[in-house]
């Protein structure tokens, strides 16, 4: 069978964002996302490209207090590596510490980066959609596109995202007992509009999340597992431009 993708995942780290797995355990065919710049180097140095490992670097939300010139400096330095694909994760969230100030300029200069870069964004977002779009639009984010990771939100700011040429990650939230807004919208996407993740730490079952969010998937768009699989694989190698796989 055509294996899954995991386009976001928090492999090698565990809840305080130390790298604490071994890469040569980890399994193939994902995009491990970093969200604190303490691990950039220590995470970069986990990819395995001969495996289909990648990584994105950036900061989330809630560590944007750690954005300064030497942070910046250091980030758009990794980012050229080959092995890093993707900007983020970044984004914005309004139940964070972090004032909304600071979240949004540090989003900003991660999206010019990325912009600057080539290279596609991964974005968290928890009750910012509408601010989030405002700000892609402003700073022309669609010449990359990328990621929405974990979304769920309804069909109309889905449609938003789709529109500037992002993804959507489809993840453990649509296994929740109650969850409404994301089972309906699934059907509703178009085929190369989503993405799978598990959103898994190291010390998570990434691998058994991921088939039944797919199994999940499937279900709701009336479609086979290996179909499903086949066209998440072909998007997630689209939007991380990712090499043809053997």
């Amino acid at each position: 069978m055509q294996p899954l993708f995991d386009s976001h995942c928090h492999d090698f780290l565990d809840e305080q964002g130390t790298v604490v797995r071994d890469p040569a355990c980890l399994s193939r065919h994902c995009v491990v996302a970093s969200f604190s710049s303490t691990h950039w180097e220590s995470l970069l140095s986990c990819a395995i490209p001969h495996q289909d490992c990648w990584i994105a670097l950036g900061l989330h939300p809630a560590y944007a207090g750690q954005w300064c010139g030497e942070t910046r400096c250091s980030l758009e330095g990794l980012v050229t590596d080959q092995r890093v694909v993707a900007i983020g994760e970044a984004g914005l969230d309004r139940t964070s510490e972090v004032p909304q100030s600071l979240q949004e300029q540090v989003l900003r200069h991660q999206i010019r980066l990325a912009c600057a870069v080539n290279k596609p964004l991964v974005l968290h977002c928890y009750r910012s959609h509408g601010r989030l779009v405002d700000l892609l639009r402003e700073e022309g984010a669609e010449r990359v596109g990328g990621l929405i990771h974990g979304f769920s939100g309804g069909y109309d700011i889905a449609k938003k995202y789709l529109d500037l040429g992002f993804c959507l990650g489809i993840g453990p939230v649509l296994l929740r007992h109650n969850a409404r807004r994301l089972p309906a919208v699934v059907p509703r996407l178009p085929a190369a509009g989503l993405l799978l993740e598990s959103d898994r730490m190291a010390t998570g079952c990434r691998e058994h999340i991921l088939q039944a969010v797919a199994q999940q998937t499937a279900l709701l768009r009336g479609c086979s597992m290996e179909d499903l699989a086949w066209e998440t694989w072909c998007s997630s190698r689209r939007v991380f431009r990712l090499p043809e796989w053997p």
